[in-house]
C-alpha cells in the first residue's frame, strides 16, 4: 500500500536574487560596524530577556537563564532547537526517531514521548505564542533576535506544561532604520542555505521586516538492500529541503500605542532516517532475548534482530520462525523496506499580534496568536521487512489569547504584572500501522483520534524593593484545562490478531492553582544573590498510541513539581569574569513517562503516570574575558536524580545525564589587519551516559557524548563576512532515539546524529 503525501518545493531562485541585491546595492558607507567580540559572543551578560514579561538585563533575573543573541546563534549554526542542547548546560534533547521532533528536557523535568497530543514538559514559545506539541519544533529557525532557555518550572507567567522550564524564541523586529542580514552557505552533503531578511521603515509610523530562509542537504544514510517487495537498491536517506518566510509590521503612532503583527509559514519536504537495530533474539530460534553487549551496538555472533516467518520452496510458509541479522553495524548504512515511501513533509504557518498601550501609570498588553500544523510522515521498522512500518497524518492547530496589565510610572518600590490567559488545541491523527511480515500474524492496523483541549488562567505578580538591596517577589497563577478526546481504531488482514478499540469517547477536567515567591539581594551592580520556592503543573491526558484494550486509554493525572533554588550571579574584576551558580532541589509528583508493554505479543508505547522523583543538583557558568579580544566560556551541570517509589522505585528518569557541560572560545582581535577582523572560534560539549527510557535497560543506555565544532572567518568593516565551519569534529555517531522493543518478535532500534560537516560562509550585515 502506496501514500506518499503531496511534496511541495518552493524555488530558491528568489532567495537568490535577493540575497545578491543584498550583497551588492547596500552603500559600504552606511553599513554598520559588526559588534565588538563582548556583543557578539555566546551569552553576554549585557544580553536583555523578557523572560518575566519585561525587559531586564539577564544577570538581574532571580532565576537560572540562559540567553543567545542572535550573532552568537549565527556564528554557532543554530538551525534546529535540538542544537540549544550542545550550548546549554541542563538542557537534554533527544529528537524522535524518523521525524527528529525534539524532546526537551531540564535538569531532569521532561516527556520522553513523541505524541502530538502530548504537552511537553518544557514548553516552547515563539513570540509568545506557545507550541503545544513538540512536533510544532522540527523547523528551521532563522531570523532570530534571541534565545532564552528558562530552568525550573514557570508556574506565574507560563503556566501549565512547564513543570521544566521554558524555551523562548524571539524573532527579529522592524527597525526604524535600514537593516539587511544575508547569508549563503555551502558545504558537505551538498549543503546549500541561504538567509535574508531586510527590515526598515515604510511611513515615519510604520516599519516592516521580512526574512526567508532555504535549506537543502543531501542525507547521509545509504539503503544498501531494498525489501522483498519494495524499495530500491542504493537508495539514499535522510534529504532535507527546507523553505520558511516571516513577515513582521510594526506600527508606532505615537509614544502610546504599538502594534507589532507577525505571519510565517514554512514547508519540511524531507526523507525520513532507517532505524538501526540493536540485536535482541537468539539466532537459534526460540524467540528470546540474548545478552546486550555494553559498549557495542549489537552483538551479531550470538543475537539476531528480527523474527519473521520462516517459509518453504515457492515461499509457502512453515511452521516455527527465522531469525534474521544485520550484518553491517555501520549506521551509516541500513536496511529498509519503507513499504510508504520515504517522507517527512511539514506545513506549517500562523499568525501572531501583539499590542501595548502605555497609559504611564498602567501599560496594558494583549498577546493574540493562531496557528496551524500539517504533517504526512512515514517510518520503517530498519528491516527489509514489514513488521512495523507506519504511516501517519497529522493535523494541529492553536489558538491563544493572553491580555495583561503592567505597573508603569508613579509606583515606586512596587511592580506589578497581572492578567488572563486562554487557549484552544485542536489535534487530529490518523495511522496505519503494518505488520505484513509479523510471525503470528499478517495484519495493518489503523487508529485515529482526536483531542481537543481548552485552558483559561489567571496570573499576577509583585515585586516590591523592601531596601535599596533586597527585593521580594511573590506570583501566582490559576489554571483550568479540560481534554476531550475520541478515539477509533480496525484491522485489515487475516488470521489471528487482536482488533483495536472502536468507538471511544473520554473527556477529563482539572484545575491547579501554581505559585512562586522569590528574594533578590544585590549589595552591589555586580552581585545578585537569590533564593526561589516555585510549583508548576502539567495537565494528564489520553495516551495517543495504537490501543487494543480500553485500559490503554485510560487518562492519567496531571503531574506537579515543587522546586528550591538559590543561586549567586556575580561580575568580577571589573566586569571581565561574569560568574553564575545554582544550587536546586525538585519534588516532582506522578510524573509522566513512556514505557513499553506487550498486549497480545504487540509491543506498545504507554504513557502514563510512572511515580515520583527526588532530583537535586548545581550548575554553573562561567565566562571570561582575560583581554578584550579573547572570550573564554564554560558551563556545567551536575544532577543526581531518582525515582521514589512505584514499578520503577530507584531508576532514573529518561534523559537525565549525571553531568553534562559546555565550552566556548572566541578569539576576534579587532581591525587587526586595517579594515578586517579575523576571527576563530570552537565549542564543546559534553555528556555522561544517559538511559533514554524506562524501565533502564541495557537497551535504552546511551553512552557518554562529546561534540565539538569550529569557525573561522573574516569580517570588514563594511559588514561583509565571509567563514568556515566544521560541526561533529571527532566524527562520532551517537544515538539520538531509542526504541528498545519489549517483544521478541520486533527489533530493538535507534537513529543517529549526523556525521561530521563542514562548510563556507558568505554573508552582509548592516
Amino acid at each position: 500500500m502506496m501514500l506518499p503525501g503531496t511534496r511541495a518545493h518552493l524555488s530558491t531562485t528568489s532567495l537568490i536574487g535577493l540575497a545578491i541585491l543584498s550583497l551588492a546595492g547596500a552603500s559600504p558607507a552606511s553599513a554598520q560596524t559588526e559588534p565588538a567580540a563582548e556583543d557578539a559572543g555566546t551569552n553576554s551578560g549585557d544580553i536583555v530577556v523578557t523572560a518575566e514579561r519585561r525587559s531586564q538585563n539577564l544577570q538581574d533575573v532571580p532565576a537560572s537563564i540562559t540567553a543567545f543573541d542572535g550573532n552568537s546563534l549565527r556564528d554557532l549554526r543554530v538551525t534546529q532547537v535540538s542544537d540549544l542542547s550542545r550550548l546549554t548546560p541542563g538542557l537534554a534533547v533527544r529528537v524522535s526517531g524518523s521525524t527528529s521532533d525534539p524532546q526537551f528536557t531540564v535538569r531532569g523535568i521532561g516527556m520522553n514521548n513523541s505524541e502530538t497530543n502530548q504537552n511537553p514538559a518544557v514548553t516552547t514559545y515563539l513570540d509568545e505564542i506557545a507550541l503545544p506539541s513538540n512536533a510544532m519544533l522540527g523547523v528551521q529557525l532563522f531570523d532570530l533576535e534571541r534565545v532564552e532557555v528558562l530552568k525550573g518550572p514557570q508556574g506565574t507567567f507560563y503556566g501549565r506544561n512547564t513543570t521544566g522550564g521554558a524555551v523562548n524564541l524571539i524573532t527579529k523586529r522592524p527597525t526604524r532604520e535600514l537593516s539587511v542580514d544575508a547569508r549563503v552557505d555551502a558545504g558537505s552533503l551538498a549543503l546549500r542555505e541561504i538567509e535574508v531578511g531586510i527590515g526598515g521603515p515604510i511611513t515615519s509610523t510604520l516599519s516592516a521586516r521580512v526574512a526567508a530562509n532555504s535549506y537543502q542537504r543531501h542525507g547521509w544514510q545509504d539503503l544498501i538492500v531494498s525489501g522483498p517487495r519494495h524499495g530500491d537498491f542504493g537508495t539514499r536517506n535522510g534529504d532535507l529541503d527546507r523553505q520558511a518566510f516571516r513577515a513582521s509590521l510594526l506600527w508606532e503612532p505615537g509614544t502610546v500605542f504599538n502594534a507589532l503583527l507577525v505571519g510565517d509559514y514554512s514547508t519540511t519536504n524531507d526523507d525520513a532516517m532507517a532505524y538501526q537495530h540493536t540485536g535482541n533474539l537468539k539466532k537459534d530460534g526460540s524467540r528470546t532475548f540474548c545478552g546486550y553487549v555494553a559498549t557495542g551496538i549489537r552483538d551479531e555472533a550470538n543475537c539476531g534482530s528480527y523474527a519473521i516467518p520462516r517459509t518453504g520452496p515457492g515461499g509457502t510458509p512453515v511452521s516455527g520462525v527465522q531469525i534474521f541479522s544485520d550484518l553491517q553495524d555501520d549506521p551509516r548504512t541500513a536496511y529498509a523496506s519503507f513499504v510508504y515511501g520515504n517522507q517527512n513533509d511539514v506545513d506549517t504557518g500562523g499568525v501572531s499580534l501583539k499590542m501595548n498601550a502605555d497609559f504611564g501609570p498602567v501599560i496594558l498588553t494583549s498577546v493574540t496568536g493562531y496557528r496551524k500544523y500539517k504533517r504526512i510522515s512515514t517510518a520503517d521498522d530498519g528491516s527489509p521487512y514489514v513488521l512495523s512500518d507506519n504511516y501517519r497524518d497529522q493535523r494541529m492547530s492553536v489558538f491563544q489569547q493572553e491580555l495583561r496589565a503592567g505597573s508603569g510610572e508613579g509606583w515606586g518600590a512596587l511592580s506589578w504584572i497581572a492578567g488572563m490567559y486562554y487557549t484552544r488545541d485542536t489535534n487530529d491523527d490518523f495511522v496505519l500501522f503494518d505488520q505484513s511480515d509479523q510471525f503470528a500474524y499478517s495484519a495493518e492496523f489503523v487508529s485515529t483520534y482526536r483531542q481537543v483541549t481548552e485552558s483559561l488562567a489567571a496570573f499576577a505578580q509583585v515585586d516590591y524593593a523592601l531596601t535599596d538591596q533586597l527585593t521580594l517577589t511573590a506570583g501566582g497563577r490559576y489554571t483550568g484545562e479540560r481534554k476531550e478526546f475520541s478515539y477509533d481504531g480496525s484491522v485489515i488482514g487475516s488470521g489471528a490478531f487482536p482488533v483495536p478499540v472502536q468507538g471511544y469517547d473520554n473527556h477529563i477536567n482539572a484545575d491547579r492553582g501554581t505559585w512562586r515567591v522569590s528574594l533578590k539581594y544585590e549589595p552591589s551592580a555586580d552581585l545578585n544573590l537569590y533564593a526561589n520556592v516555585s510549583t508548576g503543573f502539567k495537565g494528564g491526558g489520553f495516551p495517543g498510541t495504537i490501543a487494543f484494550s480500553v485500559g490503554q486509554l485510560t487518562p492519567f493525572a496531571p503531574e506537579t513539581i515543587t522546586a528550591y533554588e538559590g543561586g549567586v550571579k556575580a561580575a568580577l574584576f571589573d566586569r571581565t569574569v561574569r560568574l553564575n551558580t545554582a544550587f536546586y532541589y525538585y519534588d516532582w509528583k506522578d510524573f509522566q513517562a513512556t514505557t513499553q508493554v506487550n498486549v497480545s505479543g504487540v509491543p506498545l508505547v504507554i504513557l502514563g503516570t510512572a511515580g515520583d522523583a527526588r532530583i537535586y543538583g548545581v550548575e554553573g557558568d562561567i565566562s571570561w574575558y582575560p583581554v578584550p579580544s579573547l572570550m573564554l566560556r564554560g558551563g556545567f551541570n551536575w544532577n543526581d536524580a531518582k525515582i521514589k517509589n512505584g514499578r520503577y522505585d530507584g531508576q532514573i528518569p529518561p534523559n537525565t545525564p549525571d553531568i553534562s557541560a559546555t565550552g566556548f572560545a572566541r578569539w576576534e582581535p579587532k581591525n587587526l589587519f586595517g579594515a578586517l577582523t579575523p576571527y576563530a572560534q570552537a565549542d564543546v560539549s559534553y555528556t555522561s551516559a544517559t538511559f533514554v527510557a524506562l524501565a533502564n535497560a541495557p537497551t535504552v543506555k546511551e553512552p557518554k557524548a562529546f561534540f565539538a565544532n569550529a569557525r573561522i572567518g573574516l569580517k570588514h568593516d563594511n559588514g561583509i563576512e565571509i567563514a568556515g565551519w566544521v560541526r561533529n569534529l571527532t566524527d562520532k555517531l551517537y544515538r539520538t532515539s531509542i526504541l528498545g522493543s519489549g517483544s521478541a518478535s520486533l527489533p530493538a532500534r535507534a537513529t543517529f546524529n549526523d556525521p561530521r560537516t563542514w562548510g563556507v560562509s558568505l554573508g552582509y550585515h548592516f
